[in-house]
């Protein structure tokens, strides 16, 4: 298998529904819930279809109220994970829409990873690719491999919110994100 002898951490984003939900959807839809199950479905791609090894950053929907972003990177670190993403949907305006990933600044590695997700996700979901960008988050920093933060679409956004609650396109989101590994780790 394509992937095997590799070892992936799997980042769902925020602590979950009554502790921290991250963003809330016009709709009521919750981040933590969709970073869940997007990144569940990821896991099982990369893991049945392509062989890598899978460390999720959390075991459930909804993690301790003790949980922080320090301990999501020792997770990956001490796992001596290949590549840690974590995934989440983004907040702003009403009006704010599309995909954008995150890479730490001045990591080569981080960019091509971020840009080979991104061309898969805005190629499988067909919204508005807003393109790289660097963020100092602690998750991008203090992982000794290479890293990445997507923010698959805004939440906030009621199509958006709406066409994320959508079954098949969870699962093309969950398929992009793992293309987009697989591709950056068979040409790096």
């Amino acid at each position: 298998m394509l992937l095997k002898g590799k070892t992936i951490c799997i980042d769902p984003g925020h602590a979950g529904p009554g502790i921290d939900p991250g963003c809330v959807g016009p709709m009521g839809t919750d981040e933590a819930t969709v970073a869940w199950d997007i990144s569940n479905r990821v896991a099982a791609i990369l893991q049945n279809r392509w062989g890598a090894a899978i460390i999720m950053t959390k075991n459930d929907v909804v993690d301790a109220p003790s949980d922080s972003l320090s301990y999501r990177a020792s997770v990956a670190n001490n796992a001596g994970a290949d590549i840690f993403v974590s995934i989440h949907l983004n907040a702003g305006s009403p009006a704010a829409h599309g995909t954008e990933t995150f890479f730490y600044a001045g990591s080569d590695a981080g960019s091509k990873l971020a840009q080979s997700i991104q061309n898969q996700l805005v190629a499988c979901l067909g919204l508005t690719d807003r393109g790289l960008k660097t963020a100092n988050y602690a998750v991008l920093r203090l992982t000794d491999m290479t890293a990445v933060l997507t923010e698959v679409c805004f939440l906030s956004n009621y199509d958006e919110e709406e066409y994320i609650n959508r079954d098949d396109i969870r699962q093309k989101a969950a398929e992009a994100i793992a293309q987009g590994l697989v591709d950056y780790l068979v040409t790096n």
